[in-house]
């Protein structure tokens, strides 16, 4: 490159990309217009042509596959929507669905809170003191052992005995 080049591009990636491509398609049509090859330097010829043009086209189409897609303007955008919306209502209307929103039911009246005074309704059935006393706590609380989850698992199971009653 010499020193006097330009800093900026002449054509964008995608103007080049169009442009390799129209070079390719140019190059393809006029191999195709030579007459048929007579000797083995004509044929071998072709063929690098030939496989030139097929490099080109690979070039091209490996840098298409890499670039970034395009920015669509508003009225392509515009065109999906409504295609998409299309699509849509032939959906519902070959499931018999309908677009309409369900009117939303009314939500029934909340119920009386219930009365907070409920303890005032036990008065005078001895459940004033809030509890037993510890007396009676113990006599009333099983004997059972404290187990782990191990020893628990491993305790032999002792069904209860009835005594006959005959």
């Amino acid at each position: 490159m010499s020193p006097n080049a330009p800093t900026q591009e002449r054509y964008t990636p995608q103007e080049r990309r169009a442009r390799l491509r129209a070079f390719a398609d140019r190059m393809l049509e006029r191999l195709e217009d030579l007459p048929p090859s007579q000797d083995v330097a004509e044929i071998e010829r072709t063929v690098r042509v030939g496989l030139l043009i097929e490099r080109l086209y690979a070039r091209v189409d490996a840098a298409e596959r890499k670039a970034p897609p395009r920015e669509r303007t508003p009225e392509e955008l515009a065109a999906d929507r409504r295609e998409n919306k299309l699509h849509y209502q032939q959906f519902l209307a070959r499931w018999g669905l309908s677009t309409s929103k369900p009117e939303p039911k009314p939500e029934p009246a909340p119920a009386p809170a219930p009365s907070t005074d409920w303890v005032d309704e036990f008065e005078g059935y001895g459940f004033e003191d809030g509890g037993l006393d510890d007396e009676s706590e113990a006599v009333m609380s099983p004997v059972m052992p404290e187990l782990d989850g191990k020893a628990a698992f491993k305790a032999v199971y002792r069904p209860q005995s009835v005594p006959d009653s005959s």
